[in-house]
């Protein structure tokens, strides 16, 4: 509007500084000559033309005006539309990171539940491995001492068993002594009877001497029985000891196994 307004004030001006000398050559008294009447002719001619001109450009700049300004209202007018869409498209993502938020607080609290679930099922399993480390090392104690009983037992079995072979030991030596009086006896009554009965004494006494070296190879026997029950003994104290060690180290592995799964 304001290019419009500039046009017309310009052809007004160029309009009115063209027609005044011609006014002006009209008023002055006298007869005007032909060749002044021709210039102004001319003048008039060129003038009507640059109007003619003026007319036609603001003609042509107001149609480009009002082509202008329909171009600037379809631009609007899109302008608008698109302003609508984006508006209508961002309230579209907004309903749908909404969506998303509460989707994710929902997994948020799913995932949340589900920890704490872990947590309570983690706790009873370190309670449950806790109660079974408790039994297998009161189990172990138990064999502990059933192994420190064994051990005991086979002591006094050994115990029991040196001193029946010290009786027997002791009945042996008992018999052989017995031998030798019946032995000493049976000479004094061979020598009495005279001196056939001397040979008889004699065969006698080798009997007796078979009979007591009989007597002490049993009692020597009996004595290497002996020493070899105190040794079987004294085998079975220490493999009833060695029992009770790997019990007691088996016990202490299952305890570190038990911590060690308890940590993990």
């Amino acid at each position: 509007m304001r290019k419009l307004i500039a046009i017309i004030a310009a052809i007004g001006f160029i309009g009115s500084t063209t027609l005044s000398p011609v006014l002006a050559a009209q008023a002055t008294p006298g007869v005007a000559k032909s060749d002044e009447i021709s210039a102004a002719a001319k003048k008039k001619s060129k003038k009507a033309k640059k109007s003619k001109k003026a007319e036609l450009i603001a003609t042509d700049i107001s149609a480009a005006a009002k082509k202008k300004g329909k171009k600037s209202a379809k631009k609007a007018k899109k302008a608008e539309l698109i302003a609508t869409d984006i508006s209508a498209a961002a309230k579209k993502k907004g309903k749908k990171s909404a969506k998303k938020a509460k989707k994710a607080e929902l997994i948020a609290t799913d995932i949340s539940a589900a920890a704490k679930k872990k947590g309570k099922k983690s706790a009873k399993k370190a309670k449950k491995a806790e109660l079974i480390a408790t039994d297998i090392s009161a189990a172990a104690k138990k064999k502990g001492k059933k192994s420190a009983k064994k051990a005991k037992k086979a002591e006094l079995t050994v115990t029991d068993i040196s001193a029946a072979a010290k009786k027997k030991g002791k009945k042996s030596a008992k018999k052989a002594k017995k031998a030798e009086l019946t032995v000493t006896d049976i000479s004094a009554a061979a020598k009495k009877k005279g001196k056939k009965s001397a040979k008889k004494a004699k065969k006698a006494e080798l009997i007796a001497t078979d009979i007591s070296a009989a007597a002490k190879k049993k009692g020597k026997k009996s004595a290497k029985k002996a020493k070899k029950a105190e040794l079987t003994v004294t085998g079975i104290s220490a493999a009833a000891k060695k029992k009770g060690k790997k019990s007691a180290k088996k016990t202490k592995k299952a305890d570190n196994v038990i911590l060690y799964r308890i940590a993990a």
